[in-house]
This record gives structure tokens, sequence and C-alpha cells, in this order.
């Protein structure tokens, strides 16, 4: 749920306390895979749906 908080700007974004119980990356990648497993998603819906992960990862690589 951490990028979906993230993308949407939520309050229930923590990353910090994220961090502290896993790496970052392995959110990401379970998220993506959550993200484009629900199937019928044309090119463009995986194209963004990969941006917004791409985004959530630069948050933590900044």
């Amino acid at each position: 749920m951490q990028p979906l908080f993230y993308d949407k700007n939520l309050p229930f974004f923590q990353p910090q306390d994220m961090i502290n119980d896993v790496e970052y990356k392995e959110v990401a990648l379970l998220s993506l895979c959550d993200r484009l497993g629900r199937g019928n998603l044309d090119e463009d819906r995986i194209k963004e749906e990969k941006e917004r992960i791409e985004s959530f990862k630069a948050y933590f690589e900044k």
C-alpha cells in the first residue's frame, strides 16, 4: 500500500517506518506485480503503472 499512499500523496505514507522493516525496492516490485497482475491493461496503462512505481523508487534514491 505504501506506493499507493505515495502516489496519491496520502498522510498514511510513512517512508521511514517502511524502510525500517523492508527494502523499498521489494515493496516497489511487489506493488508493480500487483498492479500489472490485475489483467486487461492496455499498453498506456502498463506504462503509467511502471512510471508510478519508478517515481516511488526515485523518492528513496534521492
